[in-house]
């Protein structure tokens, strides 16, 4: 006996609809677990040769008497440090949490990052206002320092002409939430959806587009989110809300 289905038209294009959507989120799944096994496996076999390339400009440089040699090697050396930390990069890309989670200390991380960013803030003539509770997450502190620190140089880079970048930590009843509004170019929606894509970046550094995309992952392997809202000529902001550790005094 045959079984025949009727269904109306809109229940079908709604069905339809839904399938399209399960068929696309299930490909962008898809590239995104390749790209991860990629970028593991890159980084793993790139890093050895980049290390005795370093031994050896080392021992170049300790027997270099000419300037004009010392500036070769040094610009080398420079290049060098591009691309290890392009494959750093890549390696929190492709998997965030490779070592133990230990509490960490948000207001400790905000003020080191921007310590060690004040020649590029001075360059941009950014300001900074800061409204900083305490607390603490856990998480890994050297990836969440990364992670704070390429929010914070998209940001400056974003205010080209000056501006000012305020950041503020809030302490909810189970979660932190860290907040950076700047006052730089600001996005399209076209550019908002792009943001984190590999080779996708806003200014004309030499950067790999990895560095929002690295922020991100880092957050999600905490269990938290980043929400990221931008209007063009206006600014942006973004949200990292992270599961809290409790207040640390």
């Amino acid at each position: 006996m045959a079984i025949v289905i009727v269904c109306s038209l809109p229940a079908a294009l709604a069905y339809m609809f839904y399938l399209h959507k399960s068929i696309v989120r299930m490909e962008k799944q898809l590239r995104k677990e390749s790209l991860y096994h990629l970028a593991a496996s890159f980084g793993h076999e790139m890093r050895q040769p980049l290390t005795v390339i370093r031994g050896m400009l080392q021992l170049i440089q300790e027997e270099a008497i000419d300037k004009q040699q010392r500036e070769y090697i040094e610009t080398a050396m420079a290049e060098l440090e591009r691309s290890e930390r392009m494959i750093r990069d890549y390696q929190l890309y492709a998997n965030p949490f490779l070592g133990e989670m230990e509490p960490v200390l948000i207001r400790a991380e905000i003020q080191d990052v921007l310590s060690r960013m004040q020649p590029l803030m001075e360059r941009n003539n950014v300001e900074t206002r800061l409204q900083l509770e305490y607390g603490a997450v856990l998480g890994e502190r050297l990836r969440l320092n990364q992670c704070f620190w390429n929010i914070c140089e998209n940001a400056v880079e974003s205010m080209k002409n000056g501006g000012t970048l305020d950041i503020s930590v809030q302490m909810k009843t189970k979660r932190m939430v860290v907040t950076f509004s700047d006052s730089g170019e600001g996005m399209t929606e076209e550019q908002l959806k792009r943001l984190g894509d590999p080779y996708f970046n806003l200014t004309e550094s030499k950067g790999t587009g990895l560095g929002m995309m690295t922020a991100c992952r880092t957050v999600e392997g905490m269990g938290g989110r980043v929400l990221i809202t931008s209007k063009k000529g206006k600014g942006t902001v973004v949200k990292v809300m992270l599961p809290s550790n409790g207040p640390v005094e």
